[in-house]
C-alpha cells in the first residue's frame, strides 16, 4: 500500500516534466544557480520577494546541486519531485510512529494526492523546497527528543534540527514557521541541557546567512 502512494506522489511529482509553470521566479532561481555551481559567482541574494527585497540564496545553493550536474532545468525539476516524493515517505513515518500503521497510511495518502502539496513540488522554486525541509526537520526533531539529546546520534540530530530551523527562513521566508515550534521542543524535552548541539546548529545557520547580511 505504501509503495502504491509513492507511485501516485512519484507520477503527480515527476511525471510530464515540462508541463509546469517557468517564468520569472523560475529562470531567476535557475540562472542564480547556474552562475553559482558552473560561472564561479556563488550568490548571496535570492530572487526578489513579494514583500519588495531579496531572498535569502539558500534555495539557489540547493538547486546549485542538480544544476552542477547538468544546466537542464528538467532536471532540476525532476530533483525537486524526488525530494517531495520522499517527504510523503518521511510523513508516512512520522505518522505510523504517533499514531499507528493506518493513520500514517491516510496522511501519506492525502499528502501524496493534495492539489496544491503536488503542484508546489515541481517546479525549480524556493517554495517547493519548504515541504521536504519540513518534514526532514520533523524527522530530526522525533530522534533529537527521542532520549533528550543524551546520545551521540541525538545529539547529531538535533544539531541538524536546529541547522533546518534556521535555514528553512533563507530558502523562503515563510520558513520562519518552524522556529517556534523548535524553541518549544526544546523547552518541552529539556534539550537545553545539551547546549552544543543547538551551538553547533544555530551557528551553520547563521554562517550561511552572513554573505546575505554583508
Amino acid at each position: 500500500a505504501l509503495l502504491a502512494v509513492l507511485a501516485l506522489a512519484a507520477a503527480l511529482r515527476m511525471g510530464w516534466p515540462g508541463v509546469h509553470t517557468w517564468s520569472y521566479d523560475e529562470a531567476r532561481v535557475a540562472l542564480l544557480a547556474l552562475e553559482t555551481a558552473r560561472g564561479g559567482q556563488v550568490a548571496t541574494v535570492g530572487i526578489q520577494s513579494s514583500a519588495g527585497f531579496p531572498n535569502l540564496p539558500a534555495a539557489v545553493w540547493l538547486y546549485a546541486l542538480p544544476l552542477g550536474i547538468t544546466p537542464d532545468p528538467l532536471v532540476a525539476s525532476l530533483a525537486t519531485g524526488v525530494v517531495n516524493v520522499l517527504a510523503v515517505a518521511g510523513l508516512w513515518w512520522l505518522v505510523r510512529r504517533a499514531a499507528g500503521a493506518w493513520a500514517g497510511l491516510v496522511a501519506a495518502t492525502l499528502y501524496a494526492g493534495a492539489p496544491f502539496a503536488a503542484f508546489y513540488s515541481r517546479a525549480v522554486w524556493s517554495q517547493d523546497l519548504l515541504g521536504p525541509l519540513a518534514v526532514a526537520w520533523a524527522l530530526l526533531g522525533v530522534r533529537a527528543a527521542r532520549d533528550g539529546g543524551s546520545g551521540r546520534s541525538s545529539q547529531v540530530a538535533l544539531a541538524a534540527h536546529v541547522l533546518l530551523a534556521g535555514l528553512a527562513p533563507q530558502v523562503h521566508f515563510a520558513g520562519a514557521a518552524l522556529l517556534p515550534p523548535t524553541t518549544w521542543l526544546g523547552v518541552r524535552y529539556r534539550l537545553w541541557r545539551r547546549p552544543w548541539p543547538v551551538v553547533a546548529g544555530g551557528a551553520l545557520a547563521l554562517a550561511a546567512a552572513a554573505p546575505y547580511v554583508w
